[in-house]
């Protein structure tokens, strides 16, 4: 990476310094954005974080106030301001998806808003910018989404259980049987799965599934 200098009268004059792994730069090299008037960098192949370049020490530095952390050792994370001021940020991995989007505040401090902007992680897509009421968000196709339409709240749905084990037998087997008496577990029985599903067949990826074993677990 080159850090240039440009004097007064132009490029005819100007300098510039090579930046590397001594200054903090990772062996990946980074894509630098301007984000609020300092440089940011984005690493390139599988680098954790992001960085800032500090004026004082003349080095890039982790700062991962606009990071939106994936746990997966194939993450990849970009920012990029857009022109109303507010910041776009995006992970990715091979199994996941997050983008957001901050606002600064009049404190000076910085809001997410990653609920507005969770239709875009359906695509892989790297950056967005802003047009009027519409963000467009590019990578492997281009998106436009209208932030004036508000996603609906999830609904809750309880699953349905379709079977229960005990090692291989079978405990319940999704229907019940009239006159059945309540299942009971003989001693000695250590292990328990559960199958269960839920009636959802639109946006199954965005399904989650929520369990508690009362009596075992606390949360």
């Amino acid at each position: 990476m080159l850090h240039i200098q440009v004097q007064p009268d132009g490029l005819r004059q100007a300098t510039f310094t090579s930046i590397t792994q001594k200054e903090g730069a990772p062996a990946d090299g980074l894509l630098p954005n301007l984000i609020d008037g300092s440089i940011y960098g984005n690493p390139g192949g599988t680098s954790k974080g992001l960085y800032r370049w500090d004026r004082a020490t003349q080095k890039f530095v982790v700062d991962n106030r606009f990071l939106l952390p994936i746990d997966a050792p194939d993450a990849v994370s970009s920012v990029n301001q857009d022109d109303v001021g507010s910041v776009f940020s995006s992970t990715f991995s091979s199994d996941q998806i997050r983008i957001g989007r901050f606002f600064k505040q009049p404190d000076g401090s910085w809001k997410l808003d990653e609920e507005t902007y969770r239709p875009f992680t359906h695509y892989r897509l790297f950056n967005a910018f802003v047009d009027g009421d519409y963000v467009w968000g590019y990578g492997e196709i281009l998106v436009r989404l209208d932030t004036r339409i508000k996603p609906r709240a999830a609904a809750l749905t309880a699953p349905i259980i379709r079977q229960v084990l005990s090692g291989s037998k079978i405990l319940y087997g999704g229907d019940p049987i009239p006159g059945q008496a309540d299942l009971r577990l003989p001693p000695a029985t250590r292990a328990l799965s559960f199958q269960f599903a839920t009636l959802a067949y639109g946006a199954t990826e965005s399904t989650n599934y929520q369990y508690l074993l009362e009596g075992a677990d606390k949360d």
